[in-house]
């Protein structure tokens, strides 16, 4: 670890110099990397992560909970919650 630490020392102002401006375009932001307006982006971004949140939790938690009880998925408000 010494060794490699020495050599990251070494090489890093090389490489600030040279590798780090290959694609520097300042500061870059989800909205530009969309290509929409931040006056759109900023109320559908929400949604957007609600919807692939809840795809992933009826999709692999709901599956889990099936193979680990055996039971039927339910929905979160009739599942019991089993105690130990």
């Amino acid at each position: 670890m010494l060794a490699g630490s020495y050599v990251f020392a070494e090489l890093s102002r090389v490489l600030g110099q040279t590798v780090e401006k290959w694609c520097d375009r300042g500061i870059l932001m989800l909205p530009e990397v969309a290509r929409i307006p931040r006056s759109l982006f900023v109320p559908l971004f929400p949604v957007a992560i609600a919807l692939v949140l809840s795809v992933i939790e009826k999709t692999f938690v709901r599956q889990a909970t099936h193979r680990e009880t055996g039971e039927t998925a339910q929905p979160a408000t009739k599942r019991k919650i089993p105690w130990p």
